[in-house]
């Protein structure tokens, strides 16, 4: 049975989850976030990404669960939440085979370094990526 849950509240927890992830990636491939030097950067779209964006939508899906039915089931949430990290694995393998995809994003900043325009196409596409990810799995998570 589908919950009574207002749209713009998935909506907006969507927005915020995406913009979260959009802007870890921005920081960690631009280099704004100090890395150690033992860890490589790519690491960071391949094992970090795909780690925060499990457990924060396990939260939303979770969170929105929670308002519209006032309980919470976690074995369909463990599975509702994979939806962003294997689109955002795609997403990556994409991107590591076309960097091509990249050009229409670091077209627009000419003047800035190559790790800051990497950083700015990854979370461009990061921030659609999981949008679409979220709100796919906000309306499976709002089934009671």
């Amino acid at each position: 049975m589908p919950s009574n849950l207002n749209n713009s509240i998935r909506i907006v927890i969507a927005v915020v989850y995406a913009l979260t992830l959009a802007l870890f990636i921005l920081l960690w491939e631009a280099r704004l976030i100090p890395i150690p030097l033992v860890i490589p950067v790519w690491l960071g779209f391949i094992a970090f990404l795909p780690f925060l964006a499990y457990v924060e939508s396990l939260a939303a899906n979770s969170l929105i669960q929670y308002l519209g039915c006032q309980k919470v089931n976690f074995v369909p949430q463990l599975m509702n939440s994979l939806a962003a990290p294997a689109l955002i694995a795609a997403l990556w393998t994409l991107l590591y085979f076309l960097p091509g995809l990249r050009y229409p994003v670091e077209g627009l900043f000419l003047n800035q370094s190559a790790e800051l325009k990497k950083g700015l196409s990854s979370g461009f596409y990061v921030f659609w990526i999981a949008l679409y990810a979220q709100t796919y799995s906000n309306g499976l998570a709002q089934t009671c």
